[in-house]
């Protein structure tokens, strides 16, 4: 499982997680440990630096928004 993280800067990250949203101000690539049975943050981001999410599971593809712009 991976997200593709798209940057305001016109970067990209490869983070191993299973998923991400935005929460207030926070963007957060989560991932689920089945061990103890919760999520876990990941990565933790300004959304306002973040333009989008692309996450891979299972071979489908999800896409989250973020609140950044490119210039």
């Amino acid at each position: 499982m991976a997200v593709t993280v798209f940057l305001a800067s016109r970067e990209c990250r490869d983070v191993d997680g299973d998923g991400a949203h935005m929460e207030g101000p926070l963007f957060l690539v989560t991932r689920y440990d089945p061990y103890l049975r919760r999520t876990n943050t990941v990565l933790t981001l300004l959304s306002c630096t973040v333009i989008s999410a692309e996450i891979q599971k299972d071979g489908v593809t999800e896409f989250v928004l973020g609140a950044g712009v490119t210039r």
